[in-house]
């Protein structure tokens, strides 16, 4: 009984780490994706306002686009992460 008892609670924590790096797989591709793609849109933002050519313009047109993109993508990852703990 108590080898019944060891092999459950082992086979529960494999269980809990499958589901875990299930989790993380299916979002690696699209926050590397995403994170890269907002670099780049900050970088030339900081290279316009350094020059003195931010404009609100660029502002309304990429930044915020682009942080838009990114709040659904968190708060999607932060659901499934409550659903699978």
């Amino acid at each position: 009984m108590v080898g019944q008892h060891n092999d459950l609670g082992s086979l529960r924590k494999m269980e809990a780490m499958n589901e875990l790096y299930s989790f993380y797989q299916r979002f690696q591709q699209e926050l590397g994706w995403l994170g890269g793609n907002f670099n780049q849109v900050v970088k030339r933002a900081n290279e316009l306002d350094l020059s003195g050519d931010l404009s609100q313009d660029y502002l309304d047109s990429v930044i915020i686009p682009q942080t838009q993109k990114i709040i659904p993508l968190l708060e999607s990852i932060k659901e499934q992460r409550m659903l699978s703990s």
